[in-house]
């Protein structure tokens, strides 16, 4: 389903045809009566399945020139749900377009959810708005695969980033460069923030190095700017032995220590380690180096 336009207040768009399989909804800004109407009525086709070229796309929102105005999608097998836009608006009020209710067995992505159940498809907030952030909200049917992506970042200027915070996991995506975002539904929503920004700079981890001793593990790493950091000590098997919080790390130099014990106190018997240092950055940008340790008792 889709939305055929909103006039506005006191004005009235007259419809003469319903189209087979099309359905409407009504969303009443005050408490209101039913609305009844009478149709003349002829049989519709069997529905079929939903494929992409028939999806309809909503067309991209007239905003003013200098406005940042992004289509966000979201795509499960064949069907898609493209009727979403977000971004800054020069002018001092936000654009906010509400969507229709999740179809039974459908998709729908949802940009700021209203406590009474009432989801935008556009949200364009005012460019002095503090926080450039949205809550998103995914409908589906659990153990479905989903992925969010950006259809076109044409029109996003080279200093924005796009970032997707899955609040399930705690995982950060790069929109703007990655391909997507996929993840396999555990129940019928899931909740995202989505972040736009200037991207700070990008985050590297340099000069990594370890060197092992009876007493300890020295480990050493240079970063391209301040993040927070963690580095986990795993066998060669990839099973994790040791988790290091670093904390908050400034860029350049930092250093690290091991203490060749596991996570219940034991030390740990000779042999190669790997050693994974992953720094995160304010922007939620993140990067991981990986290097071997030699442990020798």
């Amino acid at each position: 389903m889709g939305t055929s336009g909103l006039p506005p207040p006191g004005e009235y768009n007259k419809l003469t045809r319903v189209a087979p399989n099309q359905g409407f909804w009504v969303l009443a800004a005050i408490p209101a009566g039913c609305i009844e109407a009478e149709f003349n009525t002829e049989p519709a086709p069997p529905p079929g399945p939903t494929s992409v070229a028939a999806t309809s796309l909503q067309t991209r929102p007239e905003v003013p020139e200098a406005s940042t105005c992004i289509q966000l999608a979201a795509r499960s097998g064949e069907v898609v749900d493209a009727g979403n836009w977000f971004g800054v608006t020069t002018e001092a009020l936000a654009w906010k377009r509400p969507k229709p209710p999740t179809a039974p067995s459908g998709l729908s992505l949802y940009l700021d959810m209203e406590d009474y159940g009432v989801g935008y498809g556009t949200c364009i907030v005012p460019q002095n708005q503090r926080n450039h952030v949205w809550e998103v909200a995914v409908q589906s049917q659990a153990g479905q695969e989903v992925e969010l992506y950006l259809p076109d970042t044409s029109r996003l200027a080279g200093e924005l980033a796009v970032w997707l915070d899955d609040l399930a996991t705690g995982k950060k995506t790069d929109l703007r460069h990655a391909q997507g975002y996929s993840y396999k539904a555990r129940s019928s929503q899931r909740q995202f923030k989505l972040w736009l920004g200037k991207r700070t700079g990008s985050l590297q981890i340099m000069g990594v190095t370890t060197q092992s001793t009876s007493a300890g593990a020295h480990i050493a790493y240079t970063l391209s700017a301040e993040a927070d950091v963690a580095i986990k000590i795993r066998n060669i098997a990839g099973r994790l032995i040791r988790g290091i919080p670093c904390g908050t790390a400034s860029d350049g130099l930092n250093t690290a220590t091991w203490n060749l014990r596991n996570a219940t106190g034991a030390p740990v018997p000779s042999g190669t380690y790997l050693c994974t240092v992953t720094a995160k950055a304010s922007d939620g940008s993140q990067t991981t180096a990986v290097r071997t340790l030699h442990v020798k008792r």
